[in-house]
């Protein structure tokens, strides 16, 4: 991924008015609108999420961790994350956001393939928005008690149905 981008919500390269996707970048976005009735992540490191985000999405997840380590962040970064009935795009960003704490992470589509990086030095190159970020440290969402073992779930039907757990 090219760095300084900050392309949180939109393509790396400014899109042409009225141009259209390439059909793997609109197939990717399609799975990252697609709805998760809940996500819990507790304590887990940032890698074991990346790759559980792969596995789930069915997708392509390229993650520059040379430009995330330079910036602070680390594989082993602690995300601990909890949102109900919201789309798997809005768990990518929370999950940057947590990770990042005071460096706020990004992504891009590009090729079909979603790219994580760092954003540029001097910011957002103009027409593309920095996505609206914590406090430093904060965190997203609650922590679950200490009785409960660290574990990440996701459910993708009714709250009601099975709840299937992830490694």
């Amino acid at each position: 991924m090219p760095r300084g981008i900050d392309p949180t919500t939109q393509p790396a390269r400014q899109p042409v008015r009225g141009a259209t996707p390439s059909p793997e970048d609109a197939a990717v976005r399609q799975l990252l609108q697609r709805p998760i009735a809940a996500v819990e992540f507790n304590e887990q490191p940032l890698d074991k999420i990346i790759q559980w985000m792969r596995d789930a999405l069915g997708a392509n997840i390229v993650v520059d961790w040379k430009a995330l380590e330079a910036a602070g962040v680390s594989k082993d970064a602690i995300v601990t994350l909890q949102l109900r009935n919201t789309p798997f795009e809005t768990v990518l960003k929370n999950v940057l956001k947590v990770a990042g704490g005071t460096m706020p992470l990004a992504y891009v589509i590009e090729d079909g393939v979603i790219q994580i990086s760092t954003p540029p030095p001097g910011g957002p190159p103009p027409g593309i928005a920095m996505p609206s970020g914590l406090s430093p440290g904060g965190q997203v969402g609650g922590s679950t008690p200490a009785s409960q073992p660290a574990r990440i779930r996701m459910v993708t039907s009714t709250p009601a149905a099975d709840k299937p757990n992830l490694p």
